[in-house]
This record gives C-alpha cells, structure tokens and sequence, in this order.
C-alpha cells in the first residue's frame, strides 16, 4: 500500500495533467478569450452574479478585494449561489 505522500503526490499529478489538457482544448481556448479578469467586471455590466457550486467562492473569492467590492455594488438582490450538484459528473468530464 503506497503511504498517503505518494497518493497525493500521484493525484496531483494527474489533476494537473487534466487541467492541462482542459486549457489546451480549441474550445476551451475560444471560450476564455472572452473572459476578464474579476477586478475588470464592473457592477453596471452585469445583472447579476452567480456563484457556482465549490471551494472558489468558501476560500478564494470570501477573501478577494475585487469579489467583495463587486458584490458589494451589485447587492444582495441580484447574488445567486449553486451548490456541489450544480458541478459536472465524473461520468460527464471523461
């Protein structure tokens, strides 16, 4: 039995190798040419904000200076979360 390093170490790498091969798809890449940075977004440019499903919004974007500043303009009227059932299957991704 591999000790717990090493599977971390090898589903490291194999969550690395599929998020390289994600961003390389021709789709993928014409999708995010269109996508702006979050300190570019601003209030008056959307209707709303929805926030899907994940850690992102828990870890990441709860502490982010341009999430708060945008969310705070938009207001709480117009915020809609997802929740883990919103993300994709694993049957899905492959």
């Amino acid at each position: 039995m591999p000790s717990p390093g090493v599977s971390v170490l090898v589903y490291h790498n194999i969550t690395l190798q599929l998020f390289k091969k994600f961003l390389e798809d021709e789709t993928v890449k014409s999708n995010l040419k269109y996508a702006k940075i979050l300190s570019e977004v601003k209030a008056n440019d959307c209707d709303a904000i929805f926030y899907i499903g994940g850690y992102g919004p828990v870890i990441d974007l709860a502490a982010d200076l341009a999430n708060i500043k945008l969310a705070s303009e938009v207001g709480g009227q117009s915020i809609f979360k997802g929740s883990h059932a919103t993300a994709p299957s694993n049957v899905e991704e492959e």
